[in-house]
């Protein structure tokens, strides 16, 4: 293990010292890019760790190697670590608590715009076969069409005369196609509730007429002055045309716009900032949870647990140590007894003084009986 460490964190300069393989996570799409580029970088460590541990009798090790040590793992390999790393800027920008809707579809459709030029360029496919077959060499791995079967329907089947070409038409357009897909889907296609862009300053001047009647249908629900919201948004673009800077994002429209003035404007740009972008703030509780109640934590009350996730999930926000110690000492050691917080040497001084004063009011009762 500490050679394979050795070795990993000295494979390549752009490995920053990395002494371990990671796994793919299943959440964090910039993590998974990240595991993708350690194991292709250090992929000549990882076939000779294997090598040594079948030397050593390890049959896992050796079932292991002959799955890396073939072409279509290879070639899948690269190919998903170049295309996920085209994605993790997009992921980043998506998992910030402060991004909004606008910004992450105008991110997205960056995104898509770069990998459907990457989709047509047969440049870069042939520079990503290539590389492939640079790796496959090293280990004696031949670049090769899998066998055919004219009638079997669960294998890729596809026409080619060439391995380059058959990876392509059966692994690299199919990867890229669906991705694009997908974010068309999840954060390009024109939603009714997306409409609602159209009423930031700076696009509010190529506004149609067309739009503006679907974003008021849409929102008809939850306008506080339907009728008006027509002129509202005549008003406001008349406004906008004397003005030189126009913001730019919905945050600072509700700031500088005024909701007395343009309650409908505001009610609809409201409603779109509050759209959730991601899931990733929920999943991120998740997270939290399974990191503060442990086994060695698993009785403690609601309380103290909610309070423990609240300090864990806001470390940006101070805590007075003092004060939290202090306050809690004299929760657990102060009782409020007519207004006043006593410690418990007063209580039980107050206490015994009271049992005193009921023994003497009962041995009184006694004697004048």
């Amino acid at each position: 293990m500490d050679q394979f460490k050795e070795s990993l964190s000295s494979t390549s300069n752009d490995m920053k010292q990395r002494e371990k393989l990671r796994t793919l996570c299943e959440t964090r799409w910039s993590a998974r890019a990240d595991a993708l580029f350690t194991f292709l970088s250090c992929f000549d460590v990882v076939v000779d760790a294997l090598d040594n541990l079948k030397d050593m009798g390890d049959d896992k090790a050796s079932s292991h190697l002959n799955n890396i040590l073939r072409f279509d793992f290879i070639i899948s390999l690269v190919t998903a670590e170049h295309v996920v790393q085209s994605t993790v800027v997009l992921s980043k920008v998506l998992q910030k608590k402060s991004v909004d809707l606008v910004e992450a579809v105008e991110e997205a459709r960056v995104v898509k715009t770069v990998l459907r030029d990457e989709r047509d360029d047969n440049g870069v496919w042939t520079e990503l076969f290539q590389k492939a077959v640079e790796v496959g060499q090293n280990h004696d791995v031949e670049a090769k069409i899998p066998r055919l079967a004219g009638r079997q329907r669960h294998r890729v089947n596809v026409p080619a005369e060439t391995p380059q070409v058959y990876y392509k038409r059966a692994l690299y357009l199919p990867f890229v196609d669906h991705l694009l897909s997908e974010i068309e889907d999840r954060l390009v296609a024109p939603e009714g509730r997306f409409l609602a862009q159209g009423l930031i300053p700076s696009k509010l001047l190529a506004l149609t007429a067309d739009v503006e009647h679907e974003i008021l249908a849409h929102y008809a629900a939850e306008l506080p002055y339907h009728q008006g919201a027509e002129n509202e948004i005549h008003r406001l673009v008349t406004k906008l045309s004397q003005v030189d800077r126009k913001p730019e994002t919905i945050l600072e429209t509700l700031e500088g716009i005024n909701q007395d003035l343009y309650p409908n404007i505001y009610t609809m740009l409201a409603i779109l900032m509050t759209i959730p972008v991601a899931t990733s703030t929920t999943e991120r509780s998740f997270s939290m949870m399974r990191r503060v109640k442990t086994y060695l934590r698993s009785s403690m009350g609601q309380d103290r647990f909610s309070s423990l996730c609240l300090i864990h999930g806001h470390k940006d926000f101070p805590v007075r140590v003092d004060e939290v110690i202090a306050e809690k000492k004299a929760r657990q050691l102060g009782l409020s007894i007519q207004g006043r917080k006593l410690t418990i040497t007063h209580f039980i001084q107050i206490y015994l003084e009271r049992l005193l004063i009921q023994f003497l009011v009962q041995f009184k009762a006694c004697v004048l009986l």
